[in-house]
């Protein structure tokens, strides 16, 4: 379990590297769908989290860690790109970050539940495309100048 989830761990950071902080999260999104969709590693981690509820403490210990560990890589992107100027520094990074994750998950089990009438590249593509724009400095300076809210 441990090499599975540390290949999964170095395959997102690799994929990361000399990216922007945007490209980077549309990377990561691209990363997960394939090693959600991946023969060698179906319903992987969904099916760690859900056995190891309430039934291996140490199983549970290490999943919790990988979760924490994919969110402060996150925001980390995210810190990344507002110390670059990409995004909008009134985000919280972590916030991000969860919802991130929390996106991916939900496609993830919607898929492995419905693999014929949900297209999880569709629905992450769509959820980055919203989610950029919505951290998009150049974005949210526009809403400011039209007297929107951000």
């Amino acid at each position: 379990m441990l090499d599975r989830i540390a290949e999964f761990e170095q395959r997102v950071q690799t994929s990361c590297d000399g990216l922007a902080a945007d490209e980077a999260l549309r990377r990561i999104a691209h990363v997960c769908q394939d090693h959600a969709m991946s023969k060698d590693h179906p319903r992987f981690l969904i099916t760690l989290m859900i056995e190891s509820i309430d039934t291996n403490e140490q199983v549970s210990d290490q999943l919790r860690s990988t979760m924490r560990g994919f969110r402060r890589f996150l925001a980390g992107l995210i810190r990344r790109g507002q110390r670059e100027k990409l995004f909008r520094d009134d985000v919280d990074p972590e916030r991000v970050a969860s919802a991130y994750t929390s996106a991916v998950l939900g496609a993830e089990i919607q898929y492995y539940q419905d693999p014929d009438s949900f297209c999880m590249d569709d629905a992450l593509g769509h959820y980055i495309d919203t989610l950029l724009v919505s951290l998009n400095v150049a974005s949210a300076d526009s809403l400011q100048e039209n007297g929107e809210n951000r």
